[in-house]
């Protein structure tokens, strides 16, 4: 019997070409006898309720799954706009916007702007703030959302002008659901709310496409003694776990899956933690009814999203040669995404874990994937893979295997034809430039060592990579870090400017959270939040091939408070601020947090900003 326990995945949602009108599901269960197999792939479909409902009776009725978010109340408020100013005027001035993966994907976040409006999703609400001009900045609109706030996407007119705000809360036994709000905010001065749906689960992921939303939701997968089935029958208890599409959190509502629907691999073997549900399901945010969703088994999810395929990896551990090492397998299904949903493809196998969503990239039709593993006696390396499907299987057509042994994989990215990967050993770090232009033959062209960690990459130009991470201190990571390479030949890359950030004790969000880095083309401006001495402030760089990384200052930020310390014996200070982000709009920086928003004029950093607390 073949054994497969999927204990993380990477989800990838995009838009493709349509097959015709056919729905898949998929999900992850345990073994089964004589179901047949979807063509080209060893995955099989549940033929009934009643199929489904056995395997549901297996589950034990032990609880290993906490819910993490809130309650809340059934119905949302709205204190609604704060001013009935219109927002017709001029044209939007030119704005950052939030750093993404792939060009067309969106990716939701805790802040959004237009280039005059700054969206906020602070708590359970949705704050709506008139930043231009920096001297009159106010907030103009408060609506409360269901549960704790995630984050927001922001549509332009082209989609009609909505925010859609993702939260979390549950219904009243404590089921956990996502929510989705939409609002019109076309005109921000009158924003309104105009729809809001619940769906089962916990929401983990998400994409915008377009106009479509796509969620990525996570739910028990068996009955426990928090929430044991209801239902005496396999075909009841089938319909009870399937999860539903809700208008209010103890409206019945209706299902967006059918037991026919979801697929399984031929051969499972039920795992003790791994008895999980994702759901990923697909909406029109002009249409929130219009939910079309495929499930599967998860521990844990990342999302990687192209513009034309879907794809799922799982990884598996499992004892090697010696008792103290574990061989890693990684199990890659390909979708494509159609107007009826993800297309099934085909499945492959490569050894090795992928570091995070920026591990994966589409082009051209061939997934590129730099992954990190572990030789026998436990030494970290990194391999490269490029996949293709050929025969309905997501096969391997070319590879670099064992790269730089001895160190671990901190981070990669594309940008067309070229692939970059950080490798490193405590704080020594080599950068990595492939050519992938031959997908059945990618090769190291070029290598540059420097002291320091990076570990996130980012194309701001022709042979240009930004950077940021951390620098060496005694042969360890520590503080902050940019640098910038020249890549424009791969095979002599070389890193033409750095810049040290603040003292060793500094930390920034942008080292593990690339929404928190951002890059603004207009200016050749970047802008990093920086935490020292419990205090927040966002610091502001000019970088170019001529200035280097030059600093233009920064803008300390509130959000502190004072607490005296009984050990150093004196008063220090502790930042409250959950998170911070930072915009530019024109010739103006921002600095966002969860407390308050703050803004001046690049050319004034280091002068006193202007502060709007939120309410």
């Amino acid at each position: 019997m073949r054994t497969l326990a999927i204990t993380g995945l990477v989800l990838g949602l995009a838009s493709g070409c349509d097959r015709g009108p056919r729905k898949y599901s998929l999900t992850v269960q345990t073994e089964v006898v004589d179901a047949s197999l979807v063509p080209g792939a060893d995955l099989v479909r549940y033929e009934s309720d009643t199929e489904l409902g056995d395997f549901l009776a297996q589950f034990p009725t032990t609880n290993t799954w906490a819910y993490p978010g809130p309650t809340s109340p059934s119905s949302p408020g709205s204190t609604g706009p704060t001013s009935p100013t219109s927002a017709s005027g001029p044209a939007a001035p030119t704005s950052s916007t939030t750093t993404v993966q792939e060009l067309g994907v969106d990716e939701s976040d805790v802040v959004k702007n237009d280039g005059r409006y700054l969206f906020i999703v602070r708590g359970g609400s949705l704050r709506i703030v008139d930043a231009r001009p920096l001297a009159g900045m106010a907030e103009i609109a408060s609506f409360s959302v269901p549960g704790l706030g995630d984050s927001l996407f922001l549509l332009q007119e082209a989609h009609g002008g909505r925010a859609v705000v993702l939260s979390t809360t549950s219904t009243a036994s404590g089921l956990p659901l996502a929510c989705v709000t939409v609002f019109d905010v076309s005109d921000p001065g009158n924003a309104s709310r105009i729809a809001t749906r619940f769906l089962d689960g916990t929401a983990v992921g998400s994409r915008m496409i377009g106009r479509t939303l796509h969620l990525v939701l996570r739910n028990p997968a068996y009955a426990s003694t928090w929430w044991p089935f209801q239902a005496t029958t396999p075909e009841g208890k089938a319909a009870e776990f399937l999860p539903n599409l809700r208008a209010a959190p103890e409206d019945a509502g209706r299902e967006i899956l059918e037991a026919t629907d979801v697929l399984r691999p031929a051969t499972y073997s039920r795992g003790t933690n791994d008895l999980s549900l994702s759901t990923i399901v697909s909406l029109d945010v002009a249409d929130l009814d219009s939910a079309r969703a495929i499930a599967l088994a998860d521990s844990s999810t990342e999302e990687y999203v192209s513009t034309g395929s879907l794809y799922l990896s799982s990884t598996t551990w499992t004892a090697g040669s010696n008792w103290w090492t574990w061989v890693t397998t990684t199990r890659i299904h390909k979708f494509e995404f159609t107007r009826d949903g993800p297309f099934y493809v085909g499945t492959g196998t490569v050894a090795g874990q992928p570091l995070d969503s920026y591990s994966f990239n589409e082009h051209r039709g061939h997934l590129r994937l730099a992954v990190r593993d572990r030789d026998s006696s436990w030494s970290p390396f990194t391999s490269f893979y490029v996949m293709r499907i050929e025969n309905a299987r997501l096969e391997v057509v070319g590879s670099i295997s064992n790269i730089e042994p001895g160190e671990t994989l901190f981070a990669a990215r594309y940008d067309g034809d070229h692939g970059f990967i950080i490798t490193a050993v405590r704080s020594w770090d080599p950068l990595f430039t492939l050519d992938l232009s031959v997908p059945e033959a990618p090769r190291i062209v070029g290598q540059f060592s420097y002291d320091g960690i990076s570990t996130f990459l980012a194309p701001i130009g022709p042979g240009q990579l930004l950077a940021v991470g951390q620098r060496s201190v005694n042969g360890f990571p520590s503080g902050v870090q940019i640098s910038l390479f020249d890549v424009s030949n791969l095979a002599a890359p070389t890193r033409i400017a750095f810049r040290d950030v603040g003292g060793n004790s500094a930390t920034s969000e942008a080292v593990s959270n690339p929404k928190a880095f951002q890059w603004y083309p207009a200016r050749n401006w970047l802008s990093i939040p920086v935490r020292e001495n419990g205090v927040d402030r966002i610091e502001v760089f000019e970088v170019s091939e001529a200035a280097g990384i030059r600093p233009l200052g920064a803008m300390t930020l509130g959000g502190t408070i004072q607490y005296w310390n009984s050990w150093t014996g004196s008063w220090e200070s502790w930042s409250v601020n959950s998170w911070v982000r930072s915009v530019f709009m024109e010739e103006d920086v921002y600095g966002v947090t969860d407390n308050e928003v703050s803004g001046i004029p690049v050319a004034d950093l280091g002068g006193t900003p202007v502060r709007v607390v939120l309410r």
